[in-house]
């Protein structure tokens, strides 16, 4: 395939669900597939099988998880318009404000659950904590009206990113001193995405404990959505080294950008990513800035190393790429977006597809 493009592996991607459904079976929990990580169309046999549903977070994807998904939906926007709910008939409808609720009650019908985001305003030192102060994302203990939860069933928490089980329970510590009220008025608990289940380190057993003394001590069904962590090793970006030169440092520009195609890289710090033909680091012995070919001056990768000199031509092989390649790459500059080649069960190609100037051309063109 012409570089740049993205590998995407079944077989991991099936060793991460069996460690969801692994939770599951032990502590009852379900889990949602969150679209805005990865949209697994290729994969929707294998991805039936173990979701209870889709967190979809606009039309768009509501209406490709109803076209390619066969689960349960549940529809959450910061602000619905009434377009939105008009044209959806999701299992759950969460709504972002007391304001929203109140004003789009009477369009969601009797059947469906509705449910509320709330913001426990849990501090934490990361730049995409959804609960820091003057947040738009959920509702606040002083701005909760107790009196509208007679017509709900369910809450929504997001108070995490890419963290552990240990900064989960400190999570559910705030909501049961601040809203243990409301926990046993509901049926339904989401403890939202940010949770790094598949990681190694990942303490999965405190996880458990934690999810079974929540659903048993307040009868509630949890919810979980790890959203990025259910790709995580899943995906290779395969990228070509297209030029070599020297300003002070090596530099080796790629075809691969990091602002078109990889912008978590460049927005989180601690986002894990590294080189199957070096290190991320300055470890080794031939040192080169990695840059991405678009026109922004910020398109590096950062430092990385190998044991042999880097030469034009040459592919280099970016690991943990799936989360967000897909649903956040543009066309900025006109750089192609990656490729598609997926891997089956058994490691064969499957599926490959190339990004074409004709979509490129219908992005752009109205």
């Amino acid at each position: 395939m012409k570089t740049p493009y993205l590998v995407f592996d079944e077989r991991v991607y099936h060793h991460n669900l069996n460690i969801l459904k692994s939770v599951s079976d032990n502590t009852g929990c379900k889990f949602l597939l969150s679209l805005k990580a990865y949209i697994p169309y290729h994969s929707a046999s294998l991805t039936n099988k173990y979701f209870d549903g889709v967190s979809c977070s606009s039309l768009n994807e509501y209406r490709i998880a109803e076209e390619y998904f066969n689960l349960k939906n549940h529809f959450y926007c910061p602000a619905f318009s009434e377009t939105d709910l008009i044209e959806t008939c999701s299992e759950v409808v969460v709504f972002n404000s007391i304001q929203q609720y109140k004003e789009f009650y009477h369009l969601v019908p009797n059947k469906t659950h509705k449910h509320l985001r709330i913001n426990v305003e849990y501090k934490t030192e990361t730049s995409y904590n959804p609960n820091l102060p003057y947040s738009r994302l959920g509702i606040t203990n002083a701005e909760l009206d107790r009196s509208v939860l007679g017509g709900i069933n369910g809450i929504l928490i997001h108070s995490l990113c890419d963290q552990g089980s240990e900064e989960l329970s400190e999570v559910v510590d705030i909501l049961e001193n601040n809203f243990s009220d409301v926990l046993h008025q509901i049926k339904y608990l989401n403890l939202g995405g940010g949770h790094a289940i598949t990681h190694p380190n990942y303490n999965i057993d405190k996880l458990e404990k934690l999810l079974n003394y929540i659903s048993n001590k307040y009868n509630v069904q949890v919810i979980l959505e790890p959203s990025e962590y259910v790709f995580y090793g899943v995906g290779k970006m395969k990228t070509k080294v297209l030029s070599v030169f020297k300003n002070d440092k090596n530099i080796a520009i790629l075809d691969s950008s990091v602002y078109n195609h990889m912008p978590t890289i460049l927005e989180h710090d601690k986002f894990e990513w590294s080189i199957e033909e070096g290190k991320p680091n300055e470890e080794l012995e031939h040192v080169y800035i990695l840059g991405g070919p678009s026109c922004l001056s910020n398109d590096v990768f950062g430092s990385a190393s190998f044991n042999s000199p880097l030469k034009v031509g040459d592919v280099i092989t970016l690991t943990n790429q799936a989360p967000y390649a897909s649903t956040r790459s543009n066309w900025f500059n006109g750089v192609r977006k990656p490729g598609l080649q997926v891997l089956d069960l058994n490691g064969e190609i499957k599926l490959t597809k190339d990004d074409t100037y004709e979509s490129y051309l219908k992005s752009i063109i109205q």
